[in-house]
């Protein structure tokens, strides 16, 4: 049997995957935490206070689209309700297209469509309705990508891409819809992000930091006189002893039961859509170009975004190299 529950784990809801089997010694139950559960407060995901005001102010900037881009299981489902859920959907008509419901969403209305080819058929059936706020978890086709260039036109659009970072959503896009011309004149805004392990608040080491690798890292070595990493040691009491029990076993934090993290924070970047990178992109420039455009409009990449929650002791260089590492990979 498989089963689902949610529970509070030090103040955290998260979700529970249950899966029980019949063995010749009884019942073997396995519980699998999935993920924690999807967030739809845009405050609650982890944006610094300026890019949290930009993303607010072009989510609420009237028609076009918004694309949320993110690997598989990093956070884009709590991203993309959190953006829908600034949209009062009390007083206008709310609705999401998606492959299967991700989530109950209070007075929203949550339409599936199974397989990508059926997105078209129910999204021409659904918008005959005049809904005032449309998002769409992902589009794969062309056909359904046109339809969605005209809701567009009229309609505030929040759509998912699978992607690892800005620069790739924004190539997906495009190559979907295979104008690019077409493709961005409607788009605002491009979010991506990754997650990043949160050091336990209640363990977590203080070091001070190799000058060299703060050199790589583009840190300035004056101004950080200490960073975070999970504990390299044993807990120790008042008296400066490990904390053993009675069989002489180091005793883990209690809080992150050793492992040195608790919880998952969102990591951002934030491509603005401008007049001068559409040009570019329509004319085909280069990857490089489009990134000396975004820098001269001080776009914050996702590594440099994470460095700001290293430097603010939220999670460590370790864990910042394994994502990056791992979306290099993607």
């Amino acid at each position: 049997q498989k089963g689902k529950v949610s529970a509070d784990l030090a103040g955290q809801q998260v979700d529970i995957a249950l899966t029980t089997t019949g063995t010749r010694t009884g019942q073997r139950i396995q519980l699998r935490v999935v993920q924690e559960s999807i967030q739809t407060r845009l405050e609650d995901l982890g944006l610094d206070k300026k890019l949290l005001a930009r993303l607010t102010d072009l989510n609420m900037d009237g028609p076009g689209i918004i694309l949320v881009a993110a690997r598989g299981r990093y956070g884009q489902s709590s991203t993309l309700f959190s953006l829908l859920a600034k949209h009062d959907a009390f007083t206008q008509q709310v609705v999401t297209f998606e492959a299967k419901a991700a989530s109950e969403l209070p007075n929203v209305t949550q339409n599936e469509y199974g397989e990508p080819d059926q997105l078209l058929p129910i999204l021409t059936r659904v918008m005959r309705q005049e809904p005032d706020v449309v998002l769409i978890d992902e589009c794969k086709n062309a056909d359904a990508a046109e339809k969605i260039l005209d809701v567009a036109e009229e309609k505030p659009v929040i759509l998912g891409v699978r992607a690892s970072d800005s620069m790739t959503a924004m190539a997906k896009w495009v190559q979907t819809v295979g104008d690019p011309g077409k493709a961005l004149k409607p788009l605002k805004a491009v979010v991506s992000q990754v997650l990043v392990r949160k050091l336990c608040p209640d363990c977590k080491e203080g070091y001070q930091p190799d000058p060299a690798l703060l050199a790589k890292l583009n840190l300035t070595s004056e101004n950080i006189r200490s960073l975070y990493r999970p504990p390299t040691g044993p807990r120790l009491d008042d008296k400066g002893r490990p904390l053993v029990d009675k069989d002489g076993n180091p005793i883990p934090c209690p809080t992150c039961r050793g492992t040195g993290y608790f919880g998952r924070t969102g990591v951002f970047e934030l491509l603005e859509m401008t007049d001068e990178i559409r040009q570019m992109v329509g004319a085909g420039g280069s990857l490089a170009q489009i990134k000396a455009v975004c820098r001269k409009n001080d776009m914050q990449y996702l590594q440099q975004n994470a460095l700001t929650k290293v430097i603010r002791g939220i999670t460590s260089i370790p864990e910042v190299v394994r994502v990056t590492q791992a979306k290099k990979k993607a």
